[in-house]
């Protein structure tokens, strides 16, 4: 597979045959009774560690993403959830994958197997796998898509990992200093200390506070201001914390040219994540 991936560009093991004595699909088969026979993903994943270990500072990067990869044609292939399109936005079948990345390193592209695990689950199942692994070394980092303030919780009360979040526009926070009861999207460009409501927003859980920056970070578009939650066991300012959260789309580029090079062979994909 590897071989295919650098030569001809993709994993497909028909397309790997060396032989012209033996037919491709004759190749193909022997090329997948023996990938069947062994567990690679133990191995890989070690060897990924051992490149970012020796690197993790208290101040690095790890980028969580939950990505997926579109498979809309497909009918029978292992895996197959429903995963929404943001090219065409909307919903199409296809695959989920978790994705950790650290220091241009892809450290995981795990595919979801949905129907034995909730996406939630698996999420906290690496955060803490990793964070553990790291000696909670690292700031971690997720967009939109993993704006919950229940995981909030879990990340600052279970692993106890320094994190900075993305969140949505309608985000409801408590400003510590006044009291007030906000939607993030009616605040004004600023830094703030907030809380955040309980699970079924009937009072404000002031256990664990937590830092609201509200920046516009493009120049050209001072409308669509980004708006990050952050638990940081240091003081930094809303600049700094901005460009820390920025740092996850080098990473985003590394996720994206997997999934460009596995897309084609995303059958071979999901057959080799099995057991994960």
């Amino acid at each position: 597979m590897i071989r295919g991936l650098f030569t001809a560009g993709t994993p497909v093991l028909r397309h790997l045959a060396q032989s012209e004595k033996v037919s491709t699909k004759k190749q193909g088969d022997k090329y997948s009774h023996h990938l069947g026979n062994v567990s690679l993903k133990g191995k890989v994943e070690q060897s990924a560690l051992n490149k970012v270990r020796h690197e993790m500072r208290k101040h690095t990067i790890i980028a969580y993403d939950l990505t997926d990869i579109n498979k809309n044609s497909a009918k029978k292939m292992e895996k197959l959830s429903m995963v929404f399109d943001g090219s065409k936005r909307k919903k199409a079948m296809g695959y989920t994958l978790h994705g950790v990345g650290i220091n241009g390193i892809l450290l995981k592209l795990e595919v979801h197997d949905g129907e034995i695990h909730y996406q939630n689950d698996i999420r906290k199942e690496i955060v803490k796998k990793y964070s553990e692994k790291f000696d909670k070394k690292g700031i971690w980092v997720f967009d939109r898509g993993n704006d919950d303030k229940q995981f909030f919780k879990f990340l600052r009360h279970q692993a106890k990992i320094q994190f900075i979040a993305r969140v949505k526009s309608d985000r409801g926070v408590v400003i510590k200093e006044t009291g007030a009861i906000m939607q993030v999207k009616n605040l004004p460009v600023g830094k703030y200390q907030i809380y955040l409501m309980n699970h079924h927003n009937t009072h404000v859980d002031t256990k664990y506070e937590y830092t609201l920056v509200i920046e516009n970070h493009l120049k050209d578009n001072k409308n669509v201001p980004i708006r990050l939650i952050a638990a940081l066991n240091h003081q930094y300012s809303s600049s700094e914390i901005v460009n820390m959260y920025l740092e996850r789309w080098g990473i985003e580029n590394i996720f994206k040219r997997g999934k460009q090079k596995f897309n084609r062979g995303a059958k071979i994909l999901a057959a080799c994540c099995r057991d994960g």
